[in-house]
This record gives structure tokens, C-alpha cells and sequence, in this order.
């Protein structure tokens, strides 16, 4: 939680370590959920929030978000 609304504070100011934080903080659900699913076999995650975690990664990822950041951010 506290690294979403430091990326969100970041990211809303326009500072450049804002959006690699959001990508961090977007991709740690992504990455636990995989740890999980093969050191356990289990899938601790939903379907709907695993979708929402894939949604993110690939809107902060995208290429329109990419150019923003490069020509607009410090």
C-alpha cells in the first residue's frame, strides 16, 4: 500500500522514479503469485485480481505511457 501511494504521489509530480516504482509495485502481486503457485502448487490469487495486476502492468508498460514519461518527466 505504502509503495502504490508513493508511486502515485511520484508518478502525479512527474518524477521519473515515480513510474519505476509504479511498475515495481505493479509487478510484486504478478511475481508472488508465481513464487507461490511453484514452490506450492497453490494459486493464492482470483482470477478478477490477477487480471486487475496484469491490466496494470501492461497500461504503465505501454508504449503511450513510455513516450509520456520520456518527454514529459524529470
Amino acid at each position: 500500500v505504502v509503495g502504490g501511494v508513493a508511486a502515485g504521489y511520484l508518478i502525479s509530480n512527474e518524477k521519473k522514479i515515480g513510474w519505476f516504482v509504479g511498475i515495481a509495485v505493479g509487478a510484486m502481486p504478478l511475481v508472488t503469485t508465481l513464487l507461490i503457485k511453484l514452490r506450492f502448487g497453490v494459486l493464492d490469487m482470483s482470477l478478477v485480481s490477477l487480471m486487475f495486476a496484469i491490466a496494470l502492468i501492461a497500461l504503465i508498460l505501454h508504449e503511450q505511457s513510455r513516450n509520456y514519461v520520456r518527454i514529459w518527466f524529470k
